[in-house]
């Protein structure tokens, strides 16, 4: 063990400032790994949320200055329009008084309708995002009749659609159609989007789509517009109110 220390002594008197230097470079080492490395990693972590909270900011500004552009009174009317052509239920009521309102436009005699159970819309393409409201509808009248029916059910505020149809010929001068219909209905969103979700003003081509969408009769009155704004009236009141 003498020996072994005299070895080392002499080793420390023959390398002593190799030592000192191995010592401060672990020391600097050290210092790197511990203290420099995580320091430049929070610096880094702090200039992506800085990164992030300016890009949110950017976005807000922007949603804010679209929001202080909005006209509320025009567009609490788009949303009147909307929400007659498409309402946030099933609105039996209105679909009620919708085709009662055809039938009387046309001169049609509504001989049948049934409801059927609901679902989700789907296409080939996929689903649209809207619910619908599927029954049959059986009238008759004259080949005329039958054929403004069929043109006027797509064409009022209150959105239809015809899938397909029956004709059957009773007499001469009289036709029976049986449809297979939907009403369409969208339910209102349950959430709300994020604070930072960008948002844009309407394109020119949605609001020639609402102004649209506006100029459409109203038949039903279950959803319909107040007088002022639409200058509609229901053609009769509700036959299956008690």
């Amino acid at each position: 063990s003498h020996k072994i220390m005299m070895h080392i002594h002499k080793f420390l008197r023959t390398y002593h400032g190799l030592v000192i230097s191995c010592f401060i470079l672990a020391v600097v080492a050290g210092g790197i790994f511990l203290g420099i490395i995580p320091a430049f990693k929070n610096i880094l972590d702090f200039q992506e949320k800085i990164a992030v909270l300016k890009k949110q900011t950017e976005v807000l500004r922007a949603k804010a200055n679209v929001l202080d552009a909005i006209d509320e009174i025009t567009y609490k009317k788009y949303f009147t329009d909307l929400v007659v052509a498409v309402p946030s239920d099933k609105s039996l009521t209105s679909v009620f008084t919708t085709i009662d309102g055809l039938g009387v436009q046309t001169g049609v005699l509504l001989a049948d309708f049934t409801l059927k159970s609901p679902g989700a819309l789907a296409s080939g393409s996929g689903k649209f995002g809207t619910n619908f409201l599927p029954f049959t509808l059986t009238v008759a009248g004259s080949y005329d009749q039958i054929h403004n029916f069929l043109e006027q059910a797509i064409s009022v505020r209150r959105f239809f659609r015809v899938k397909d149809f029956n004709l059957t010929y009773a007499l001469s001068d009289s036709v029976s159609v049986r449809m297979n219909m939907d009403a369409f209905y969208a339910p209102f969103p349950t959430t709300l989007g994020a604070a930072d979700q960008a948002i844009g003003p309407l394109s020119p081509q949605d609001e020639q789509t609402i102004a649209t969408v506006g100029k459409l009769p109203i038949l039903g009155q279950g959803e319909a517009a107040p007088e002022s704004e639409t200058g509609t009236q229901p053609l009769r009141e509700d036959p299956f109110a008690p």
